[in-house]
This record gives structure tokens, C-alpha cells and sequence, in this order.
């Protein structure tokens, strides 16, 4: 899966998408996403829809104007979608906020980086990540952030809420789940 980078920044990046003055990403910042597989390490606020065929790779937090439909969503920090959400599999590091509608076949959040890791097949047979693959999924800087966000989430009373309708087939959750519909 390609990892993209932030459009609009000026200084020359590496493959991940990191200046090289920088030490985190710039923010994925676009009108509407429809591509079949989307990666980033950083943060992504899309101000419109999203639509990806198959896997949604995000290392940050994830912002969505409008409706979120993937086959796979993975997403290291929070999201929060304002329209409806429709995947196979949502999993999060923390949790997820959505102001319609959702529906997935299997929903988690609470997940740490190495879980998440091995959810997209880069543990090895004794179940340890390498690292160098988190490197390539989530910056490090971000992921203390996630890391500190995720045990403040536990002393949150949800780590679901949606505005609407919320139908899984499956769901662990580390917070309890509040819909509003």
C-alpha cells in the first residue's frame, strides 16, 4: 500500500510523508478521497466523502465531512465522521464519533499499534511486530499522542457514539457505546 503525503507542503519529504525539517507528518487535507486502497501515517480531514475499495490505512485521527465507506478501516488514532459509516471491519485505537449512521460487520476500538499491526498481517509467527513496519503506518510522535489519548479514553464513559443507527454483527469495545437514534 502506497503511503501518501500531505498536498501543499513545500519542504522535500521521504517516502512516508515526513519533511525532512519536520518531525510530523502535515495533515492529509483534501475535498473528497475515492481511491481503492488509501494509506497515511499522519492525520487525514477530508471535507467532503470518502470511498476506498479495500483498506484504509490511517496513523493518526481521522476527519470526515461527510460519508466514510471502505472495506477495511483501520485507523490508529480517533475518527470522526459527520455523515454515515459503512465497512466490513472498523477498528481504532481509541475510538469513533459519528453524527448519522453505522454499519459494519465488525467493529472494535481501544486497539493498540501492535494489535493493529497484526490485524494487517505484519506480525510474524511468534506475534511480534516489527517495528519497521510501525514506523511505516504511524509516526512516532503520533503514536505517544495516540498512546496518551488511549488511556485517557478509558476514563471516558464511550468510545462509541453515533448520532443514529448502529448495526454490527460484532463489537469489543473498551468504552460503552451511546446511540443518540
Amino acid at each position: 500500500m502506497a503511503i501518501h503525503r500531505a498536498s501543499g507542503s513545500r519542504a522535500p519529504s521521504n517516502r512516508n510523508g515526513l519533511s525532512k525539517r519536520q518531525t510530523r507528518p502535515d495533515t492529509f487535507v483534501a475535498k473528497r478521497l475515492n481511491r481503492k486502497k488509501f494509506g497515511y501515517v499522519g492525520d487525514v480531514h477530508i471535507r467532503g466523502d470518502v470511498s476506498v475499495a479495500d483498506q484504509l490505512v490511517i496513523g493518526g485521527k481521522l476527519v470526515v465531512e461527510g460519508n466514510l465507506e471502505a472495506g477495511q478501516i483501520y485507523c490508529f488514532g480517533e475518527i470522526e465522521v459527520k455523515g454515515h459509516v459503512r465497512a466490513a471491519e472498523l477498528v481504532v485505537g481509541v475510538g469513533v464519533q459519528v453524527g448519522r449512521s453505522v454499519t459494519v460487520s465488525y467493529l472494535e476500538t481501544g486497539c493498540d499499534a501492535e494489535y493493529l499491526a497484526s490485524m494487517l498481517g505484519l506480525a510474524d509467527a511468534e506475534d511480534d511486530v516489527d517495528d519497521s513496519y510501525l514506523d511505516k503506518l504511524v509516526h512516532p510522535e503520533i503514536l505517544e499522542e495516540i498512546q496518551l489519548e488511549r488511556d485517557d479514553y478509558g476514563l471516558r464513559e464511550y468510545s462509541v457514539i453515533v448520532g443514529e443507527d448502529l448495526e454490527c454483527d460484532g463489537i469489543c469495545t473498551v468504552g460503552g457505546i451511546q446511540v443518540s437514534g
